[in-house]
């Protein structure tokens, strides 16, 4: 992170302060919590990443605390659906997909 401050110092170019925070973040806790980091901060711009699925998951969850059935109908739905509808979240879904379950699958 501190590289990527120093370039956008040197630079010049405005920096994006809530989407490298966010990647920072994802790397920390993929690094951590599946021993392999997304490399969220390598994106250059920090266009590639998360950020758009994370913020609609965070709202979604907010939601989902008085509606506990909302994560079950949003796992039902079809991936072709939600390509369609809300495309931003696809990186999460897919994360959610291979990630979790390589993980779970390699403790066993």
């Amino acid at each position: 992170m501190s590289r990527k401050l120093e370039i956008y110092q040197q630079t010049g170019e405005v920096l994006a302060l809530d989407r490298a925070l966010m990647a920072l973040t994802t790397d920390i806790i993929t690094e951590y919590a599946f021993a392999k980091s997304y490399d969220q901060l390598d994106s250059p711009g920090f266009s590639d990443t998360f950020h758009e699925a994370l913020l609609t998951i965070y709202i979604t969850g907010h939601f989902a605390l008085h509606f506990p059935i909302v994560f079950p109908l949003l796992d039902a739905i079809p991936e072709w659906i939600t390509k369609k509808f809300k495309p931003e979240i696809l990186p999460v879904i897919g994360f959610k997909k291979v990630g979790i379950t390589a993980t779970v699958l390699e403790m066993k």
